[in-house]
């Protein structure tokens, strides 16, 4: 509802410059970005709060802090940055590290994982939505001419 009045504000006060304003004036190559960013944003707070009914908060919590390991891995491979060998360790040995806890699980937490497979393959998606959005934020950067 905040958005249908937030969209009726703009029509009102910008009225024909609306899509000059909130379209014309994006950079072409940051339109990509800017679509991708905007669905990961919505799809990752679904996410969110869904994977707090079956898992613990400290276990999402441990999932989505693997989100700056998986921006590197991104990094090197869209944005052609260059990892060190100290890097790629760590960021091996974290992943090794969370998987564990994961996998590891016992309890309520083990009993919600094997009944709910999506609930899980939506957990681990996680940090590569945000990942995902970080990078094509620093893409969106990137293009922008006061950057």
């Amino acid at each position: 509802m905040k958005a249908v009045i937030s969209v009726g504000i703009l029509i009102v006060i910008l009225n024909v410059k609306l899509k000059h304003v909130m379209y014309d004036r994006i950079d072409p190559d940051s339109k990509g970005a800017l679509a991708f960013k905007s669905c990961q944003t919505t799809v990752s707070i679904f996410i969110q709060y869904n994977a707090m009914k079956y898992f613990s908060v400290s276990t999402t919590g441990v999932v989505c802090s693997l989100t700056p390991l998986i921006a590197c891995i991104l990094a090197a491979i869209l944005l052609k940055e260059r990892l060190t060998f100290y890097t790629i360790f760590s960021v091996f040995v974290v992943l090794a590290c969370v998987m564990m806890i994961i996998f590891g699980a016992t309890g309520d937490e083990a009993e919600a994982m094997n009944n709910n497979t999506l609930a899980v393959v939506a957990l681990c998606a996680q940090p590569f939505l945000l990942a995902g959005g970080m990078i094509a934020a620093r893409k969106m950067k990137k293009n922008h001419p006061m950057a």
